[in-house]
């Protein structure tokens, strides 16, 4: 998964998760972002506001396990320095 991040205007941050066609048909896909929304909503809380963030999933990302899923987010949100502590 790829990371795109960006400060915002805004009081609070906002999340898009993109898959290609190279991910898979659109029941790939769309379970693909399903799993992807799903991981992002454990962490958010700890998300600083005012970021946009994209989420570009990979072809490899349909043969992961959920924790990989949430292991690989908490990995790339850390890196891009846009969580905070836990409340």
């Amino acid at each position: 998964m790829v990371l795109i991040y960006a400060r915002n205007e805004e009081l609070f941050s906002r999340a898009t998760v993109v898959a290609s066609k190279k991910v898979g048909n659109s029941v790939a896909r769309n379970k693909v972002k399903r799993r992807v929304r799903a991981s992002l909503d454990l962490t958010w809380q700890r998300v600083i506001p005012s970021w946009d963030l994209i989420f570009y999933a990979r072809p490899r990302i349909s043969e992961a396990k959920f924790e990989e899923i949430q292991q690989a987010i908490g990995h790339l949100l850390s890196q891009a320095g846009v969580i905070g502590e836990e409340k």
